[in-house]
């Protein structure tokens, strides 16, 4: 009876063993995945200077300052179009709905760069937003010597509640605007009142206007913002970080002007 108790125990060890292979295996196989895709996909992924003048007014009595914000955006085709969250590159596209009467707030963007991986700083420009889809859509202004390598949004995929995605980021420059990538789930597939899904993140405040891909490397799309109209920010209940379906995007794309 003993030996055969010390037979089971070994059995069981011996299965919780190879199930813990298994499983290291497999997380192992999603890290290598996840790096061939970081590697191939973060030149796409750059950071925005944005510069713009904003005026605060109040019964009369006005103050202008300039303030200087770097944000995240993906690159989506060889030209260096670029798209982003409209809320991050102009907050202002918000003001109107939360300021008190009486006081009122103006902000003009005066400039834009787009800062590449190595550090080059590329003129560029505000060409077209969509405030309702939180889209704003940024191009150099001038054209490049060297095709910019880009997300393709054709390829696209559309996952399924819990399946896995990469979300590939810029950090800020206190981390020296390093790439940043995690693998996450999507955690909800929204269909009123435009299709959309929600990802569980690790890590909030760099992901807005970066891209999402399937393990396989297809495009998911892109984390921007959606509240609830007249909603307030403070309650969480109004807004939510969420993943613009690629295809939801494109028609967008095709309004960008050419010049």
């Amino acid at each position: 009876m003993i030996r055969s108790v010390r037979w089971f125990v070994v059995i069981g060890a011996a299965a919780l063993a190879c199930m813990f292979a298994l499983g290291s295996s497999a997380i192992a196989d999603e890290a290598s995945d996840g790096r061939v895709l970081c590697t191939k996909c973060s030149e796409a992924v750059v950071k925005l200077e944005v510069v713009s003048k904003e005026t605060m007014s109040y019964e009369g009595n006005s103050r202008t300052r300039e303030e200087k914000t770097e944000v995240v955006g993906t690159v989506i085709d060889p030209s260096g179009l670029i798209v982003a969250s409209l809320s991050c590159v102009d907050p202002s596209s918000s003001y109107e709905e939360d300021i008190e009467e009486g006081f009122s707030i103006s902000s003009q963007i005066t400039g834009v760069k787009i800062i590449t991986s190595s550090g080059k700083q590329i003129p560029a420009k505000l060409v077209l937003r969509d405030k309702d889809l939180d889209l704003a859509f940024i191009r150099p202004t001038e054209k490049l010597d060297v095709p910019m390598t880009f997300i393709d949004l054709k390829n696209a995929s559309k996952p399924d509640i819990l399946d896995q995605v990469i979300i590939i980021t810029r950090l800020g420059t206190v981390a020296n605007r390093t790439i940043s990538a995690c693998i996450e789930r999507v955690q909800a597939i929204i269909e009123k009142p435009r299709k959309c899904y929600t990802v569980s993140m690790s890590s909030m405040g760099s992901e807005y206007g970066a891209p999402v891909l399937s393990m396989d490397g297809k495009t998911i799309g892109i984390v921007l913002y959606r509240e609830t109209a007249g909603g307030s920010d403070y309650d969480d209940d109004n807004w939510i970080p969420i993943v613009m379906p690629a295809e939801e995007i494109l028609p967008i794309v095709a309004q960008v002007p050419q010049n």
